[in-house]
C-alpha cells in the first residue's frame, strides 16, 4: 500500500494519490469516493452546506421561484416572470393590472393606460 493507493472520499473531488482533494462546493455533492468530479445539484434546488455526500442535501427553491444547476445560496432562487418578491424569498403572482416579464427581484408594473389583465400572475 502506498500514497498512490489513497482516493477521495465522499464530499471531495480530485485525482486522488496524494494530491489533496477539494471538498464540493456548495451547490454540489458526491457521494462516492474516488475521483470523479462533484455532482450540481438540480436546476430549482440549492444546496449551502460544502463537501455533501448526498442530493439530499439540495432543497427546493420556494414556489413559483428558480435557480440554475448548482446553486449554493437560496439567494440564488429568483422569482419567476409574473411573480415578485426578494431573491431566496416567497413569490408572489403579480395583482391583476400589473405585470412582470422578467425573472428576479423587480416589482410587478401597472400595465399601461388603456391596457388591462385582467388575471394574475
Amino acid at each position: 500500500s502506498s500514497i498512490s493507493d489513497c482516493v477521495c472520499a465522499p464530499g471531495y473531488s480530485g485525482i486522488g494519490g496524494g494530491t489533496p482533494c477539494q471538498e464540493c462546493a456548495a451547490g454540489k455533492y458526491k457521494p462516492l469516493k474516488g475521483s470523479d468530479t462533484c455532482t450540481n445539484c438540480d436546476a430549482g434546488t440549492f444546496a449551502n452546506a460544502t463537501a455533501a455526500t448526498a442530493s439530499a442535501v439540495c432543497t427546493a427553491c420556494a414556489l413559483n421561484s428558480y435557480s440554475e444547476a448548482g446553486s449554493g445560496a437560496a439567494m440564488m432562487c429568483t422569482c419567476s416572470a409574473g411573480y415578485s418578491g426578494p431573491d431566496g424569498g416567497m413569490c408572489t403572482a403579480c395583482d391583476v393590472g400589473t405585470f412582470k416579464l422578467e425573472p428576479g427581484a423587480l416589482a410587478c408594473a401597472a400595465c399601461a393606460t388603456g391596457t388591462f389583465k385582467n388575471f394574475t400572475g
